[in-house]
């Protein structure tokens, strides 16, 4: 039997706990992936009923990364 003593965190029960607490932490993943997932899915749909109220013919994404760098004026 391994005995560990460090901070609660996931990485220390991972790193010294159980397969238990390993099973733990991934449930706790998938259900945060699950919720981020479906969050997704209700703003992918509020684009799409804006798009179609204002008589979109497209819906066009770009990559904002550095967008305030680039255009100071856009803050």
């Amino acid at each position: 039997m391994s005995f560990c003593v460090s901070k609660l965190s996931a990485l220390s029960i991972q790193a010294c706990g159980s397969r238990h607490a390993h099973k733990n932490i991934e449930s706790v993943g998938r259900k945060e992936t699950g919720r981020f997932e479906i969050y997704l899915h209700t703003v992918a749909n509020e684009l799409t009923v804006e798009a179609v109220e204002n008589d979109c013919s497209h819906i066009v994404f770009e990559d904002l990364m550095h967008i305030r760098r680039d255009l100071p004026e856009a803050s």
